[in-house]
């Protein structure tokens, strides 16, 4: 795991992963998804370029619904991270339903 230790004292990051393709099981059909995540960190600032790499891994092109990435994404930047706390919203559009957002 790549990451920095907080010397900075850094209190708010906010990351922005746009325009991904995941398969929804429910609806058979894939949906664009943008994640924003608002990331606290505490001891640990992220490897911004290792987030990307999970996420292209872990939620691109997966069988994944809605909220199951959002979770998915959640606990491993708590895992590998220990943020002082994180939020994570997840933009929908093009699914075979209206247009969401989702947060958790």
């Amino acid at each position: 795991m790549a990451a920095f230790e907080n010397t900075m004292n850094i209190n708010m990051i906010t990351m922005f992963i746009d325009n991904l393709t995941v398969d929804c099981p429910i609806g058979k059909a894939p949906y664009d998804a943008s994640y924003e995540v608002l990331f606290m960190p505490d001891l640990i600032i992220p490897d911004y370029i290792e987030v990307e790499k999970w996420v292209n891994e872990n939620i691109s092109l997966k069988n994944l619904t809605i909220e199951a990435s959002l979770k998915l994404f959640k606990d491993y930047l708590i895992q590998t991270y220990n943020p002082a706390y994180v939020t994570i919203t997840c933009k929908v559009r093009g699914a075979a339903h209206f247009d969401v957002e989702v947060s958790i």
